[in-house]
């Protein structure tokens, strides 16, 4: 029956969409806040519906993505990145109300709002796959196996790491103390911020050149692997784009995989020397204590 079919294509996609979710909890959350699950929930949740409405606006957002020259396009998906970090960001400092201590709690919060997306995201791409509803991946079953490893391996970890740079930023942008504040005004990327932020009140000033910063790697990051993804380079392009002959019996391969891991790898190597910059500024007493 087309219902049945339906509906355990759709339970599908929704075991499909919690293995990573499930997995990166595990390897992501810290006992000590053990306490804090209900905050965290709720941040999935409504992080999660953040991605409904953008699975609804695809059709707006795609028109402009095929349509817009280069310049039109780099601004369209800078805005997109822009808007998805600014929206989880809002969603962490909603939940965290009354519970942020810490930059781990932001920084927890901020993975919660980042698989909940993922969360529905994937469940909304996957319900099209297993319901035969994308034509290129009907009945070759190669590029289907190869577009679920994608989605499902592949671009969770991207959403997790650029949320995560992001609750860094912010939080340090709330809990550096005096000190740690004139240290970070010393640097070229403060300062250069810092102009252009010149109209905020110098009370908040430097947690607004924080947000901004954060927002600036987070953003482009994900809008650069945003663009590729809809782009979807083949080995082809790269050949094409290097003057190379082209490849015999017209081989060719999806690039995403080897980009998505490059990312990975790259924000990976980040976010973790900014976690060992933070651990080494904890031990210097650097960060303001709420209790």
């Amino acid at each position: 029956m087309p219902f049945l079919a339906n509906f355990e294509a759709l339970l599908l996609a929704a075991v499909a969409a919690a293995f990573p979710v499930t997995v990166w909890y595990f390897v992501l959350r810290q006992k000590k806040h053990s306490q804090s699950k209900g905050r965290l929930l709720l941040t999935f949740l409504l992080a999660g519906g953040g991605a409904v409405a953008f699975w609804f606006a695809r059709p707006i957002v795609f028109l402009w993505f095929d349509e817009a020259d280069i310049w039109k396009l780099f601004g369209i998906l800078v805005t997109f990145g822009v808007v998805i970090e600014y929206f989880r960001n809002y969603i962490v400092r909603l939940t965290g109300v009354g519970f942020i201590k810490s930059i781990d709690d932001i920084i927890d919060l901020s993975f919660a709002a980042a698989l909940g997306f993922t969360f529905f995201e994937n469940f909304f791409y996957f319900s099209e796959m297993f319901t035969g509803q994308i034509d290129s991946l009907v009945g070759k079953p190669v590029t289907a196996l190869k577009y679920f490893l994608l989605h499902e391996l592949f671009i969770p970890p991207i959403h997790i790491f650029c949320t995560g740079i992001f609750g860094y930023f912010y939080g340090v942008g709330v809990f550096a103390n005096d000190a740690l504040r004139e240290q970070n005004r010393k640097t070229f990327s403060y300062r250069l911020f810092a102009i252009l932020l010149f109209f905020f009140p110098a009370k908040s000033r430097f947690k607004a050149v924080k947000i901004a910063q954060g927002t600036c790697v987070s953003a482009l990051s994900f809008g650069i692997f945003f663009a590729l993804l809809q782009h979807d380079p083949q080995v082809s392009d790269l050949i094409r784009a290097l003057h190379l002959p082209a490849l015999p019996m017209g081989i060719d391969e999806q690039l995403m995989p080897l980009i998505a891991f490059l990312f990975f790898k790259m924000g990976t190597v980040y976010f973790f020397l900014l976690m060992d910059k933070k651990r080494r500024w904890e031990t210097q007493h650097l960060f303001v204590i709420k209790t």
